[in-house]
């Protein structure tokens, strides 16, 4: 069977299943999955480019925002910015008024907060990883280029409807296997192309 539509993968998990009495059940292990997927998968098909000025000390944390893969103050060259968790950013930088050139970004809530305090309203621009489309609502790029992923992590929730725990044992092996060389091949491709060489530390 194809798997090119969220139809063909509610039919693909009902046929690994053996099952055609869990229509409603089946789209929750879908759903379940691609949580999964966005938890645990970083590849180029959720990377996008984010360009933001900070105003009034914060900056708002886009609504698709997973994780930053790169950020930076652009001003006078590139500043890069260490993401750190918030409690973190206050704790070592407890003067939230005007203060210097940020270095750390921090999450607080929907915004972004900055350490040190910004002095001035400056541009931050890089790269985060998206939360794609999920599949109910458009077939993705990722589901494109691999629908094995979401069918094993649709079939690796699918306990409570399976006796056998070797089969649902295997699927979530196969949904590993396929997340680990997804994750594996997009570091590879962010250094292809580099001549090979030591890296100072």
């Amino acid at each position: 069977m194809a798997l090119a539509s969220y139809n063909d993968l509610k039919a693909a998990v009902a046929d690994h299943l053996h099952r055609s009495d869990l229509t409603t059940p089946i789209v929750d292990l879908i759903t379940l999955g691609e949580k999964r997927i966005q938890r645990e998968v970083r590849t180029p098909d959720m990377e996008t480019s984010y360009s933001g000025t900070i105003a009034a000390g914060v900056i708002a944390v886009p609504s698709d925002f997973l994780e930053w893969k790169l950020v930076y103050i652009d001003s006078s060259g590139v500043k890069k910015l260490t993401p750190k968790d918030l409690e973190w950013v206050f704790t070592n930088y407890p003067t939230r008024s005007a203060d210097s050139t940020p270095k750390y970004i921090a999450r607080a809530g929907s915004n972004f907060e900055f350490g040190p305090y910004p002095d001035t309203t400056y541009s931050v621009k890089g790269w985060y990883y998206k939360r794609l489309t999920t599949v109910a609502s458009s077939w993705n790029a990722l589901a494109t280029a691999n629908p094995d992923i979401y069918l094993f992590a649709a079939l690796a929730e699918a306990r409570a409807y399976v006796d056998d725990l070797e089969k649902v044992t295997a699927w979530d092996m196969k949904y590993q296997n396929a997340r680990d060389y997804l994750n594996a091949e997009a570091k590879r491709q962010d250094i292809s192309g580099g001549p090979l060489a030591v890296t100072a530390r």
